[in-house]
């Protein structure tokens, strides 16, 4: 799956800004450069490691690459601004089961332990009010969705 928020015109605008062909753009992020015009045109989206390796080669922050959802970010969206993948947030989150970080980052689980935030602060370079609002708002979001499916899904003890 690609970097969630990842905005084709944005990445094609901060490349035209920097005065960077996509051949010089695909050399620098070590990316071959039909890639580059896959991402720009649409055609394909960039994984998280990609976004973040054009991010560096451009040298600008990742989010400069990404729109977001809502006003404010969720939890998948403050790691792909770090430019991680689950696996690597949930080991950077103190070796926390990959499953577990999953659940937290879909919002399934609905109180994840003040330590859990704090992992997933430290592990995405956010403060714990920022992760706990991102939380909120993917919780908010695993909650409609369970809505429209008809659903709530099964109770649990963090409910």
């Amino acid at each position: 799956m690609g970097a969630r928020g990842f905005d084709p015109s944005r990445l094609k605008a901060e490349r035209t800004a920097g005065r960077l062909t996509q051949g010089s753009l695909a050399r620098r992020a070590g990316l071959h450069e039909d890639e580059i015009g896959h991402y720009e045109s649409g055609r394909r989206v960039p994984m998280v490691e990609t976004v973040a390796a054009l991010a560096k080669a451009m040298r600008i922050p990742p989010e400069r690459l990404l729109t977001r959802e809502t006003g404010r970010p969720s939890l998948a969206e403050l790691r792909t601004m770090a430019g991680l993948n689950q696996r690597q947030a949930a080991a950077h989150a103190g070796g926390m089961p990959r499953g577990t970080y999953a659940a937290i980052e879909r919002g399934e689980i609905a109180m994840p332990s003040d330590s859990q935030l704090a992992a997933i602060a430290e592990a995405l370079d956010a403060s714990l009010d920022q992760v706990r609002v991102a939380h909120g708002v993917s919780r908010a979001g695993y909650l409609a969705r369970a809505s429209s499916a008809g659903r709530a899904g099964p109770p649990s003890a963090e409910d």
